[in-house]
């Protein structure tokens, strides 16, 4: 067991595709190897909820202020959610990650394509913490601070968007 973080660790998410695990806490995502070791650490004022990682091993967490971070290598991209204003505390993402799904603390769950363009929205009960999407993106779970769950499944898969980013 690696010691990341001192505050509390958030989120934790592996993908075995690229054999990453990766930790967010307070300020920072830690990225592990297989036997729990830091192979390095990305620091940002913004991130410390959830995270998800695509099948090619970028990392998608949770941000303050209605935004989340994409990670890929040593890039860090800022993204703003269209209507979003709170803390984005849940994220999920379709293996190649051109569907982004997303909640906070606002009580909505968010549908993304790859530039950031609303797909759809739902209004949940309550706070949204954490999110589970299928790896093609079409059955997304929410759970949040009401103690509820929410299954949706989607009309919109990642073949279709692809579709839609090819036109």
């Amino acid at each position: 067991a690696a010691e990341v973080a001192k505050l509390g660790v958030y989120g934790v998410k592996w993908e075995s595709s690229v054999h990453l695990l990766a930790v967010s806490y307070s300020d920072s995502v830690v990225r592990l190897d297989c036997g729990g070791r830091i192979c390095n650490t990305t620091h940002s004022p913004k991130v410390g909820y959830n995270l998800s990682i695509s099948a090619d091993g970028v990392i998608f967490v949770g941000a303050r202020d209605g935004q989340f971070v994409e990670i890929s290598g040593d890039t860090v991209i800022s993204h703003k959610i269209p209507g979003a204003y709170r803390a984005v505390s849940g994220i999920s993402v379709s293996s190649y990650g051109n569907i982004r799904y997303c909640g906070g603390f606002d009580g909505h769950l968010r549908a993304l394509s790859l530039e950031d363009d609303l797909l759809w929205e739902q209004d949940l009960i309550g706070e949204v913490w954490s999110i589970w999407a299928s790896r093609n993106g079409q059955y997304v779970v929410a759970g949040g601070g009401a103690g509820t769950v929410k299954a949706v499944k989607s009309l919109i898969d990642q073949d279709a968007c692809r579709q839609i980013e090819q036109h």
